[in-house]
């Protein structure tokens, strides 16, 4: 308190004084020189199948490649791939490619040369184990262990270059694509990504459901999610814009603080641009830590941001 008083007093003596304190100059030319990535395919999709063991804290992942050459005699393809190991690669008639997996890349040796333009898919099968995080906050998938202040968790987290950490890919926001998420997941859990649901499919003699989620406007693959646990949904909308509000189960009441203001923000902004909010839905999820990350039509908000009653009359998420 005595520190923050004698700062106070200081600055004050010198706004009635009237002294000029030296401006600040900051030579713009000085900060560091941001590139735009080169590439020579153009990524236009990745489905992206996931299966979860969280007693291992392992997954099973399946991601198909759909691109375009941007040259004529294109015979290999190079991915960003980290934290898991790539096992095997199969083109469309599921015959085996070569491949190399190292420094955080793989280059898959395709079966043929391609033309500019020409469509092509691979498969690419691999796995990853012990990535528990008690904080949820490593890039790619968490397995958020259960605390006091919140259930037992599986997250997919993209920001800045985390895609690279849950399914292989370009991942760089110079390129943008569609994507779907498919994941197997506990019964009890629920699960959201980016983009329209598809299906909810349930196989109760595994006690598992499987969950497919499809991102159909291209989005920078930083943008991309995955949350599921044990989720309560309030389901809400602006005209045809359906807006979901998840809050782990007991949540809720203290969660709409936050959230109960959303399709008038919605309507706001669209109004104010003069543009209609272009994704299929507009979901927001609580999960730990604070701030939030914006992911394409599936928000992360962090849970410290969130107030019972008498909290948001101090500390509004409505600022």
């Amino acid at each position: 308190m005595k520190k923050t008083i004698i700062f106070m007093s200081a600055a004050l003596w010198i706004l009635l004084s009237g002294i000029s304190l030296p401006a600040q100059t900051t030579d713009v030319y000085l900060r560091p020189l941001q590139v735009e990535r080169s590439r020579d395919f153009d990524a236009l999709h990745y489905r992206i199948e996931l299966i979860f063991d969280e007693e291992r804290q392992a997954f099973q992942g399946k991601t198909t490649v759909t691109l375009k050459p941007f040259r004529d005699g294109f015979t290999r393809c190079t991915l960003d791939a980290e934290t898991f190991q790539v096992n095997f690669v199969t083109d469309e008639s599921s015959q085996a490619l070569n491949f190399e997996q190292a420094d955080g890349q793989l280059v898959v040796h395709l079966s043929r040369s391609f033309k500019r333009g020409e469509s092509l898919s691979f498969v690419v099968i691999y796995t990853a184990e012990n990535l528990g995080d008690p904080r949820g906050r490593r890039p790619g998938i968490n397995f958020v262990p259960e605390s006091p202040d919140h259930p037992r968790l599986i997250l997919a987290r993209s920001f800045a270059e985390g895609a690279r950490h849950w399914f292989p890919c370009y991942d760089h926001p110079n390129d943008k694509v569609t994507q779907e998420v498919i994941v197997t997941i506990p019964r009890n859990y629920r699960a959201l990504s980016n983009g329209r649901l598809v299906t909810t499919d349930e196989d109760p003699s595994q006690g598992t459901k499987t969950v497919h989620w499809s991102q159909e406007r291209p989005h920078a693959t930083y943008l991309s999610m995955f949350a599921a646990g044990p989720y309560d949904v309030v389901e809400d909308a602006l005209d045809d814009l359906p807006i979901n509000y998840w809050a782990y189960e007991g949540w809720m009441t203290d969660a709409m603080n936050s959230y109960n203001r959303t399709p008038e923000i919605v309507d706001f902004l669209a109004d104010f641009y003069g543009y209609p909010f272009p994704w299929s839905k507009n979901d927001q999820i609580i999960v730990p830590g604070g701030g939030g990350a914006e992911c394409t039509s599936a928000t992360l908000l962090g849970q410290n941001m969130v107030h019972d009653a008498r909290g948001e009359q101090d500390f509004s998420s409505h600022g």
